[in-house]
């Protein structure tokens, strides 16, 4: 797993595929992120880039502000049905306060 640091700010990327396991685009996806506040912000695929078929990118919108544990659910809502979530784990950091 990969730690950020207060400051990052990486792209998501998810991989969608259909029955047959080939790549495959739905037709709405919904990103959310959980701060470790408990705060959601929420996005579509309108916010997102879309360089190959079957993936797509997010750049969250803001750079990490808190250390602990961050979580991303990536969903699509139309077309295809599936979902996947991830943690992200931010470090706190040993200069700044």
């Amino acid at each position: 797993m990969t730690v950020y640091d207060i400051g990052d700010q990486p792209i998501v990327t998810a991989a969608f595929t259909d029955a047959a396991g080939e790549p495959d685009d739905p037709t709405a996806i919904t990103f959310s992120l959980k701060a470790p506040n408990g705060t959601v912000v929420t996005a579509t695929e309108a916010a997102a880039t879309n360089p190959v078929v079957g993936t797509w990118e997010w750049s969250l919108p803001s750079a990490f502000d808190a250390a602990g544990a961050w979580y991303v659910r990536v969903e699509a809502t139309a077309g295809l049905q599936t979902a996947e979530e991830m943690t992200i784990r931010v470090q706190r950091s040993n200069v700044v306060a």
